[in-house]
């Protein structure tokens, strides 16, 4: 709401950030302050796949796992804006970012996805089983968003949104 950003995950210096005042003052445009799931589900309501629908969760799968909510047309954030965060259900022994993300391929087979990837490119067998296994998870992901939330779509972006054929259900 003030456009301040606190405790960033991947930043670990933005402690607290006035990035709205430091924007405008920058740009001498007004700016608004959202977590980048939000903004993707936003931008997907407005000029993407989400366009004409109310109720849409858009996912960004990548280094990490997020979701934006846009229910009844609008965004919905919650009190801090958290709403959303499928990333951290609990799912099997952690949260479902541990398998529904870039972090798979480290945590579960040592390996970097991007390598993963040129790999099953390439029509690797244990890469691509290593996308399957993915899938599988991603699949949970995406179930337990239907129940939550029950909505009319689910886009999914990030960096792995690139890999899908490799993870699509058969």
């Amino acid at each position: 709401k003030n456009g301040i950003v606190y405790d960033v995950q991947n930043l670990p210096s933005w402690k607290e950030v006035h990035l709205k005042q430091l924007l405008e003052a920058k740009f001498g445009v007004p700016a608004f302050i959202n977590n980048d799931a939000n903004c993707f589900a936003l931008g997907e309501k407005y000029f993407g796949k989400g366009k004409g629908y109310e109720h849409i969760v858009g996912v960004t799968v990548g280094s990490g796992m997020g979701a934006g909510l846009i229910l009844n047309g609008r965004l919905y954030s919650g009190r801090n804006c958290g709403a959303g965060e499928i990333r951290m259900l609990s799912y099997r022994d952690g949260v479902m970012e541990y398998y529904s993300s870039g972090q798979f391929f480290q945590r579960m087979h040592h390996l970097k996805g991007k390598n993963v990837f040129d790999l099953a490119l390439l029509g690797d067998e244990k890469a691509l089983e290593i996308f399957e296994e993915f899938g599988t998870h991603m699949a949970k992901a995406v179930e337990n968003i239907i129940y939550a939330y029950d909505p009319e779509m689910i886009v999914i972006g990030g960096s792995l949104k690139n890999a899908y054929p490799f993870y699509q259900a058969s």
